[in-house]
Formats: C-alpha cells, structure tokens, sequence
C-alpha cells in the first residue's frame, strides 16, 4: 500500500492536513503496461479489492486486453476511450501546481498522472498514480 500516517503542518498561520489514499501497489509486468497497472490500482482502490493488469485490462474491453498481452502501450486517443470505458474523468493537459494536483486530489481521489518526454529518438510516455501530498505541498507520493 502507498500510505502514510496522517499529519498536520502549520504553514503562515493555517494547518494543511496531509492528503494520502491508500492505494494497492501494483507493479507493471511487461515494459510496455505501465498504463495497465495504473488502471489497476485505480479499479482496486476503488473497489476496495485488489484487481490484476490482466483483469483491468480485460473490463476495459478487448483491444486493451489485447494491448495488454501483447506488450503494447496505448496512445494518448486510446487513453481517451480507455477514461471513457472505465468511467474516468480525463482533465485537460496542464502542468498544475501542488496547490492544483491538491485540490484535485481532494475531490476526485488518487490520480493518473501521465509524462510525455520527447527525446531525439521517439516520443515516451509514461502513467503513475498520485496517491497524495505530504507536508509542505511539495512532496508528492507517487506509485
């Protein structure tokens, strides 16, 4: 679990809870499935149970579980359905401060935090979960 014990801070004269969830880890078992065990742990936090890469994948449809056996990412399109199939709400693409990724983490829970790295070779994406904030703001608790 991605967990931490619950604390309080004092910043200028207001106190700032820690946001923390309490997320299954679940590891990325293929090199390309990082957006699978990210599906994961966001179905399993939200069922209250743990759910596998494969299963998610699998409720999401079956192009996905066929990504998902065959080692294949997906592309920004395919997280679009994927956000769609699941019930996900997708936020346009912003660089948020921690005050932002606070507020969202306040009302919507843990979140899919998706990186675009353009390098000279080929673009890389990569998904992790932000399970929450710890004290100053400035300290993210990523999976």
């Amino acid at each position: 679990m991605c967990d931490s014990e619950f604390s309080i801070y004092t910043m200028k004269g207001w106190i700032m809870p820690d946001i923390i969830y309490q997320v299954p880890v679940i590891a990325q078992s293929k090199t390309m499935s990082c957006w699978a065990a990210a599906t994961a742990m966001l179905m399993s936090w939200k069922q209250g149970f743990v759910i596998s890469e494969d299963r998610a994948a699998e409720i999401a449809g079956n192009n996905f579980l066929i990504a998902f056996r065959t080692n294949q990412g997906v592309t920004g399109a395919e997280i679009a359905e994927l956000a769609q199939q699941l019930n996900l709400i997708a936020e346009p693409p912003s660089s948020l401060s921690p005050k932002g990724y606070r507020s969202l983490l306040s009302s919507k829970g843990p979140l899919w935090v998706g990186t675009a790295i353009f390098s000279a070779t080929a673009p890389y994406r990569h998904v992790r979960i932000l399970t929450g904030l710890r004290g100053r703001m400035k300290i993210p608790i990523l999976c």
